[in-house]
């Protein structure tokens, strides 16, 4: 499995290492999985190679902003209310959303003190999650300034409510412009990042807690609330996403 996912990134700076070996310094860690396999080959049916999938996603980026990313996401999330958001406000839409996909209670936006640790990266979680029977891993490398590109190197995503690559891109670019937060680990099903600044109110963490929720409503399972996300977002530098 290994070998067909190196396949289709021969044009990205990667290597193989071991579970153990695998840092944080050492690049952007890819936990093989079947699933990523079969994501990297639907784009390259679609796209002659990888590189050329990557080229017009970058353009595509272009010519979408940050509000239609949200609006578009809160659509999906909402798909079976056929509603119009074209001119709903990111703060409408997360409220349209969250209202009919969470559950009430984590809704409370009052500030709660989180006693949440950050999600660090072990080896026994890489080995739970690592379908690759030889235990390596992937890591990929690339220029800091183009870290939100991850998303679409490794084109994980557009099931269930994750979203599209290219909607991934965009959001982890805004983030990385805002937060300095770039991707650390991704599997079949997740994303890790990490920023290098955090917010520095509480209304500015409850913002940006609304931007996790509206992208990954799972980011909440840890918590008793957003409002205890959004004290978490100011202490600690590490957000992990999941989808079901």
């Amino acid at each position: 499995m290994v070998e067909e996912m190196l396949n289709y990134l021969q044009k990205c700076p990667i290597k193989v290492l071991s579970s153990a070996e695998w840092s944080e310094q050492e690049g952007l860690l890819i936990v093989p999985a079947y699933n990523l396999l079969e994501m990297l080959e639907e784009v390259c049916e679609e796209y002659d190679t990888l590189s050329d999938f990557v080229q017009q996603q970058r353009q595509d980026m272009q010519n979408i902003s940050m509000e239609d990313i949200w609006r578009k996401i809160g659509k999906s999330n909402l798909f079976h209310l056929e509603l119009e958001l074209s001119e709903k406000s990111f703060e409408e839409i997360y409220q349209l959303s969250s209202s009919h996909t969470i559950n009430e209670s984590l809704l409370d936006e009052a500030y709660k003190e989180s006693h949440v640790s950050s999600f660090i990266v072990e080896e026994e979680w890489i080995n739970e999650r690592n379908e690759y029977e030889e235990g390596q891993v992937i890591v990929m490398t690339l220029p800091k300034e183009k870290a939100f590109e991850a998303a679409l190197w490794m084109p994980m995503g557009g099931f269930n409510e994750c979203p599209l690559p290219l909607y991934q891109a965009i959001i982890m670019k805004h983030w990385q412009e805002q937060y300095g937060a770039k991707p650390v680990a991704v599997t079949q099903d997740s994303w890790i990042l990490k920023a290098e600044k955090k917010p520095t109110t509480f209304e500015e963490a409850l913002q940006l807690a609304k931007e996790h929720v509206l992208y990954c409503q799972y980011v909440l399972e840890a918590f008793s609330t957003i409002g205890e996300y959004a004290d978490y977002l100011m202490k600690e530098p590490v957000w992990y996403f999941w989808w079901d």
